[in-house]
């Protein structure tokens, strides 16, 4: 069996292997610093950490479409 001896309690069974997209899907790539974020709100945003597991930050919505509109510019080359 694939178990670890050493592991977080809230994990059960054997381990498995995955990739990043099988868990989630990275939308925005932007660093957000801690005091844009806040314990509640409207947009969830995974730190490392939290990546796969429920949120514990999020954005404005305000700032969201800030940082949408500047990754889409970039994406398309227009900065």
């Amino acid at each position: 069996m694939n178990i670890p001896q050493l592991r977080f309690p809230e994990f059960k069974g054997e381990w498995e292997k995955k990739r990043l997209g099988d868990i989630g899907e990275v939308r925005i790539c932007k660093r957000i610093f801690n005091e844009e974020t806040q314990p509640f709100g409207e947009i969830p945003f995974f730190k490392i950490g939290s990546f796969g597991k429920e949120p514990n930050a999020f954005t404005s919505r305000e700032l969201y479409v800030i940082i949408k509109e500047i990754f889409i510019s970039y994406n398309l080359g227009i900065y």
